[in-house]
């Protein structure tokens, strides 16, 4: 699949790994590939990139509406019911609603942070930069930031980052419960 991926076609990716375990990784990475996940892939958008985290729901906050999903790496945080407590759910990030910090953040109107270390930084000749993060526990996230951000921050291969998300971002719509 290329990078003019549609969500029926990672649907597909995603039926199919559920029924044939021995196929090669997991929904995250399939999301990747299916994505075209090389970062700055010809006449790719950048609009188009995402990441799959996958989270356990873990509480409502009925006075504000919210959704709580654990990872490892952090709450993920949901305007809107995503499902039942206690479930395992994927969540789509889209790479342009991620923000990154070399440290962690207070008062601030973003609720989710999520933690981990630079895996990769790929640039080419145009302003942008992609980040893939390897988050703590596990997944990926990717992140574009400009390259005059990463290079006045310093960012490189293996420093700690923390990848800010806002909730209004996140659409609860696109909330996946994982295969039992």
């Amino acid at each position: 699949m290329g990078a003019d991926v549609r969500l029926e076609d990672v649907a597909r990716a995603f039926r199919g790994w559920r029924r044939d375990k021995r196929t090669k990784g997991i929904p995250e990475e399939l999301w990747a590939r299916a994505a075209g996940a090389a970062p700055g892939a010809g006449g790719e958008s950048r609009f188009e990139r995402s990441s799959v985290i996958t989270g356990r729901l873990s509480g409502v906050d009925d006075k504000y509406g919210l959704t709580e999903i654990t990872h490892p790496a952090g709450t993920i945080w949901l305007a809107g019911r995503a499902g039942p407590i206690g479930r395992e759910v994927r969540v789509v990030i889209k790479a342009t609603d991620v923000t990154l910090s070399t440290a962690k953040t207070e008062h601030l109107s973003v609720r989710t942070t999520l933690a981990g270390t630079v895996a990769g930084i790929e640039t080419g000749d145009g302003p942008l930069a992609s980040v893939q993060i390897d988050l703590d526990g596990h997944g990926k996230l990717l992140a574009l930031a400009t390259r005059k951000a990463i290079d006045d921050m310093g960012i490189g291969r293996g420093d700690r980052v923390y990848a800010l998300l806002k909730t209004v971002a996140l659409d609860e719509r696109a909330v996946a419960e994982t295969a039992p």
